[in-house]
């Protein structure tokens, strides 16, 4: 017989209240799937990924030819080191600039025959567009710190 001073607990099988304010909303989780009621869904269309990684040049043609923002384009390769660095920066940009740059990271592994194109020599290269024309263009790693600046600085130029 338990005494007076021990805690009490709950029946099993006696419903708890919610958070919810008493609403009672249960969620079906059903292999890493959860269903929930419409009322919980967003009414906003999901949001594009902040860096695309075109899969092939004609991708990548595609995206820049099709933007109505400028386009930070950054060529990297797998083998550079310094390539390997950039994601968090890039991501960090996208973000900074709200959807007004789409940040194109492309691998040339993959984008290869846009070498000759864009007329690359070294890798990392950051190239600033519009209407598919250059603006401004980086051929080694930029910190961090400078992109920004570099970025902003292209923006303010006319075409070339």
């Amino acid at each position: 017989m338990p005494t007076l001073d021990a805690p009490r607990r709950p029946p099993r099988n006696v419903p708890r209240p919610s958070s919810t304010g008493g609403r009672g909303l249960a969620v079906l989780a059903l292999g890493g799937l959860s269903l929930l009621p419409a009322g919980c869904l967003s009414s906003r269309p999901p949001q594009p990924p902040a860096v695309l990684y075109p899969a092939s040049s004609a991708e990548f043609r595609q995206l820049v030819a099709q933007s109505r923002k400028p386009v930070l384009a950054v060529f990297t390769s797998e083998s550079c080191v310094a390539c390997r660095t950039m994601g968090p920066t890039l991501e960090t940009l996208a973000a900074d600039y709200r959807g007004g740059l789409l940040v194109v990271h492309a691998d040339l592994a993959k984008t290869g025959s846009l070498i000759e194109e864009y007329h690359l020599l070294k890798v990392p290269t950051v190239i600033v567009l519009r209407s598919n024309q250059e603006l401004a263009r980086r051929q080694s790693l930029l910190p961090p710190v400078f992109m920004r600046p570099f970025i902003d600085d292209a923006l303010r130029r006319k075409s070339q």
